[in-house]
C-alpha cells in the first residue's frame, strides 16, 4: 500500500494500523519536492492501493472513503504475488525510499525487526515514556521523524505532529501550552532557533529535557551553545541511514561531552567497524536492513552477510566513539591528494570571522 503523508495525525493511525496487519507500507510525502512522489512511487512499487488524503468534495473515483478522515483509498496494481511472497519471507514492514541524492532513489526495506530493534534503542536512550510529550516537526515520511513517532507512542508517551519550522510562532506557542519535554531536530533547525530566536526558544520549551539532532553532523561550536543556553536539558544525536537507523547515540551533554565531534557508541548488538584503507564504515545488527528494492521487475538487492557499506568515511577513537570524516563519494582528486569537502568546511569554520562555510 501507498501511503501518502500530509504531516497529519491520519497518516499515522494509517501506517500502525497497516503495519499491524502485516502489509507493507511505501511511505510517500505529499508535497515535497523531491525526485519520488505519488505518481514516480506508483510507478516503481506497484502497490495494490494507494492511500491519499483527497478533497472531501473531490469526483475523483475512489475504491473507498476512509470515515471520519480525509482519506480515500485508490485501486493500484493488480496482486504481485512473488514480490509479495519474498518480502514478507524476509518480514519487510515498508519501503523507505531515499532521496537519491546519489542516484536513483532506492528502496529501503526495513523489517519489523527493524523497526522494533530501532524503536527500542530510542525508548532507552532518550528516557522515553508516558510522560513524554513530544513536537515533532519532522517529515514523518522520512526515518527519522517516523522513527521518533514509533517510539514516542510506543513508550506511552504524547506525540504533537506540527509540519515543519515554517511557523515558528505556532511551534512556540504548542511548546509552551503543551510543556514539550522532548524535541527531535536537524543541525539546520537548531542553528536556526538558536542564532535568530534564542530567548523565545529558551522561555517556550522552558519543560524541555531532550533534544535529539540528526540528518547531518552537528557541529560541535552548535552543541556548545545549545548548551550554554540549555544547561539543563540532554543534547542527544545519533548515527545511522535509513538502511541502518540509530547505529550509535552520543549523549553530547552528559557522557560525551568531551567527544562533541563525535556521534557516539553503539548499543545493544550493533557492530561498527572502518575499514583500515578506505576508511569506510561498515554496520552489522539486528537495525540492519536486509537490501534494497529496486522495481518490480527485478529481484531485492541484499546486503551480503547482513553488512552495510555506508559509503561514510569515518574512524573510532580509543574508547569505540564513531567519528564521521564525510562521504567516499565526495573527495576531490586535487593533484594526487585526496581532499574531502567536508574537511575544508570545517577548518573554515575554526575561523571566528567564517559565519558559514559549504
Amino acid at each position: 500500500v501507498l501511503l501518502v503523508s500530509d504531516g497529519d495525525l491520519y497518516f499515522s493511525a494509517l501506517y500502525l494500523a497497516l503495519t499491524g496487519l502485516g502489509v507493507v507500507v511505501v511511505p510517500c510525502p505529499a508535497h515535497e519536492a523531491n525526485a519520488f512522489g505519488r505518481d514516480y512511487l506508483v510507478a516503481r512499487t506497484h502497490p495494490r492501493y494507494v492511500v491519499v488524503p483527497i478533497d472531501p468534495d473531490s469526483e475523483e473515483a475512489v475504491v473507498a472513503r476512509l470515515p471520519n478522515t480525509p482519506y480515500g483509498v485508490f485501486a493500484g496494481h493488480e496482486h504481485s504475488a512473488q514480490l509479495a511472497d519474498r518480502l514478507a519471507s524476509l518480514g519487510v514492514a515498508a519501503l523507505m525510499f531515499t532521496s537519491g541524492t546519489t542516484g536513483v532513489p532506492k528502496g529501503v526495506l526495513v523489517t519489523h525487526g527493524n523497526l522494533i530493534a530501532t524503536m527500542q534503542k530510542n525508548i532507552d536512550f532518550q528516557n522515553l515514556g508516558p510522560s513524554t510529550v513530544e513536537l515533532n516537526t519532522l517529515p514523518i515520511t522520512h526515518s527519522f521523524g517516523l522513527g521518533q513517532l514509533n517510539a514516542t507512542l510506543a513508550a506511552g508517551g504524547t506525540t504533537i505532529l506540527q509540519p515543519g519550522l515554517a511557523n515558528l510562532g505556532r511551534v512556540f506557542k504548542v511548546a509552551r501550552h503543551y510543556n514539550v519535554t522532548s524535541f527531535p531536530t536537524t543541525p539546520a533547525g537548531l542553528a536556526l532557533l538558536i542564532g535568530r530566536y534564542s530567548e523565545v526558544f529558551k522561555q517556550s520549551f522552558a519543560s524541555l529535557d531532550n533534544i535529539m539532532v540528526n540528518s547531518a553532523p552537528l557541529p560541535p561550536a552548535l552543541a556548545q551553545k545549545v548548551m550554554d543556553l540549555l544547561p539543563l536539558v540532554n543534547l542527544r544525536v545519533y548515527y545511522g541511514l535509513t538502511e541502518a537507523s540509530r547505529s550509535t547515540f552520543a549523549d553530547l551533554s552528559g557522557a560525551d561531552r568531551g567527544f562533541l565531534n563525535s556521534v557516539g557508541r553503539t548499543i545493544g548488538n550493533t557492530e561498527i567497524q572502518v575499514d583500515p584503507d578506505s576508511r569506510e564504515i561498515y554496520i552489522k545488527g539486528e537495525n540492519v536492513s536486509p537490501g534494497y528494492f529496486k522495481d518490480c521487475s527485478e529481484d531485492l538487492l541484499l546486503h551480503p552477510k547482513g553488512i552495510l557499506k555506508t559509503g561514510d568515511k569515518g574512524r573510532l577513537t580509543d574508547c569505540g566513539r564513531l567519528i564521521i570524516e564525510g562521504r567516499l563519494s565526495d573527495e576531490l582528486n586535487i593533484g594526487g591528494y585526496k581532499v574531502d569537502p567536508l574537511e575544508i568546511e570545517r577548518l573554515a569554520l575554526t575561523s571566528a570571522a567564517v559565519k558559514q562555510a559549504c
